[in-house]
């Protein structure tokens, strides 16, 4: 087999002071999202006369942020962090709209919008999975405490009547 070319970055987005632990990419336009150690996430602008700048600089975690999450039509961001909290930030206004606080015991670890965008799954370190109705943002659905371990991942697969998996 040939051996695979060597790439080239096409860009460098520096700004965090710590370890990035997530990175995702605006499905409508030209901009970037990544989520670090140190307690912060931002969003970047891609386009090309701009690429490379920072548009917006979140903070509000007190431990580091461990995943980010686009709701489906990109309005808003979910952040899980080991504060044990996830937060829902409204990207039209750059504010925390949300705090999700007291669902587990433990590090959040995982955050994932259902495709209708009405629903919200948090895993934790704690072994539990944790739905959110997001018209109610204050008090969760249901824990799903199922699991031997630490929860890494979560999402919803299908359409309107999504399953989490």
């Amino acid at each position: 087999p040939r051996p695979l070319p060597r790439l080239k970055p096409l860009l460098t987005l520096a700004g965090h002071i710590a370890r990035v632990s997530d990175a995702l990419l605006h499905p409508h336009a030209p901009a970037a999202f990544t989520a670090s150690h140190d307690a912060t996430w931002r969003m970047w602008d891609l386009s090309d006369s701009a690429a490379g700048t920072e548009l917006l600089l979140q903070e509000g975690h007190r431990r580091p942020i461990a995943r980010i999450a686009l709701h489906p039509d990109a309005a808003l961001l979910a952040s899980a962090s080991h504060d044990a909290t996830a937060r829902l930030f409204d990207l039209r206004t750059g504010r925390n709209i949300a705090t999700l606080a007291g669902a587990h015991a433990a590090a959040c670890s995982a955050v994932a919008f259902s495709p209708d965008g009405i629903t919200l799954a948090t895993g934790s370190v704690d072994h539990t999975v944790r739905i959110w109705d997001l018209r109610r943002p204050g008090r969760g659905l249901y824990t799903v405490a199922a699991h031997g371990g630490a929860v890494s991942e979560v999402r919803f697969e299908g359409g309107g009547g999504a399953t989490m998996v």
